[in-house]
């Protein structure tokens, strides 16, 4: 499973990007980034860039939206940005988008994630069986 976070000042914007799978297994090493950025000096924007992860699970997710309910107490605006419909909707229908606004972008890679559909090592998206006749 390959993941990568980095924690990145841009335009004066605090950003954490995510790139690849997320789980249990990663869930203590994306808890030190949140802790870190929910120290920073506020009243500036705080960009959660999700649009490269290909798996994520709720605890992450729940990671997440507690990170921006920090940032915004502190003054900042928060958005999280996501390339996939499927990973949007999880989290408008999990509530987290109360937490903060989620953003739907192209995805920078043009790869399709696996929460959108795809099974973890097929080369093509989940057709359902046929039907017998």
């Amino acid at each position: 499973m390959r993941s990568l976070m980095t924690e990145t000042v841009e335009d004066g914007c605090l950003v954490l990007h995510l790139d690849g799978e997320f789980d249990l297994s990663t869930r203590a090493a994306v808890g030190v980034s949140c802790r870190r950025l929910a120290r920073a000096p506020g009243g500036r924007r705080t960009v959660l860039d999700l649009t490269a992860v290909t798996f994520i699970d709720c605890g992450t997710i729940r990671q997440l939206a507690r990170l921006a309910s920090s940032r915004q107490a502190s003054g900042d605006a928060c958005t999280m940005l996501v390339s996939s419909p499927f990973l949007q909707r999880v989290i408008e229908v999990t509530g987290y988008s109360r937490c903060v606004p989620v953003v739907l972008m192209p995805s920078a890679r043009g790869a399709s994630p696996r929460i959108a559909g795809r099974r973890r090592g097929a080369g093509t998206p989940w057709q359902p069986p046929p039907r017998r006749p």
